[in-house]
């Protein structure tokens, strides 16, 4: 009997014997080898051919190999004793194109990320190095929205202060100040507290009367916003440092595009 002639007649045997115990369930039909593998009848037969059964009818290579031979597997219910087919090539191709998609997806989202906080980066750097640029130089003019934004005018020589670069402060010194106004405008008088000018220049807002008094904008709509030195020296030079106003030296600070008044209240 030729070698191929006893691998057909093995494998006939070990089906006959593999096929009675799985046609009695009500899975598909599989080959399950004495040491309890389960295997589909083609894969079974294909390990047989390629000689990877012995003689007992176990399989005589890796589950890993097995499952490389491109043939559907099948596992054994632990609650039911049952055949129950597993995951073929396609359900494994399905869940790798799905990690691969799932793995795109998140660096797709990482470089956007990236791109979007660069891009926010370069932008605050930029604005950063132009306000520096502006506070050691004579600054360009700018067509920010009056009384919102900080607006420099070279032509003019003077740096408009807006909203956006004074401080808020609380509802109790809001009211304060509100009470403290009502008493002007009715004509009395409040000790270490009034109205002062809308317009200063190096010598009548140096760096040292910050720490004698506090600025108020009062809107006119019934807001009131503080005027810090550390704000003053986000364009100036001189209210970080205290040192002169250099090449800023010709240039006004102005409130009246942003304040319907400005107040003083001593420390």
């Amino acid at each position: 009997m030729t070698k191929k002639m006893k691998i057909l007649a093995f494998s006939v045997v070990a089906l006959t014997m593999a096929f009675f115990a799985a046609c009695s369930s009500d899975g598909p039909m599989v080959v399950v080898t004495p040491n309890g593998e389960v295997f589909s009848e083609d894969e079974y037969n294909e390990l047989v051919e390629s000689g990877d059964v012995d003689e007992k009818g176990n399989v005589t290579v890796s589950d890993a190999d097995a499952k490389s031979s491109g043939s559907k597997k099948t596992a054994v219910s632990s609650s039911s004793g049952k055949a129950t087919s597993g995951s073929s090539d396609g359900d494994d191709e399905s869940s790798s194109s799905g990690k691969a998609t799932s793995s795109s997806s998140a660096k797709d989202g990482s470089s956007s990320s990236e791109k979007a906080t660069s891009s926010s980066s370069a932008k605050d750097g930029s604005s950063s190095s132009a306000k520096t640029e502006s506070s050691s130089s004579e600054p360009e003019s700018s067509s920010a929205e009056p009384g919102k934004e900080t607006v420099a005018n070279v032509d003019e020589g003077d740096f408009s202060f807006g909203t956006d670069d004074m401080t808020e402060i609380s509802e109790s010194a809001q009211s304060e100040l509100d009470s403290l106004k009502e008493i002007l405008d009715n004509g009395g008088t409040v000790e270490g507290f009034e109205e002062t000018d809308m317009e200063f220049n190096e010598e009548t807002l140096t760096y040292e009367i910050f720490d004698e008094q506090d600025f108020f904008c009062f809107t006119g709509e019934g807001e009131w916003l503080q005027i810090t030195r550390e704000l003053l020296g986000q364009y100036i030079p001189h209210y970080k440092n205290g040192q002169a106003w250099g090449n800023l030296r010709h240039f006004d600070v102005k409130f009246m595009d942003a304040c319907a008044a400005v107040y003083i209240r001593r420390k």
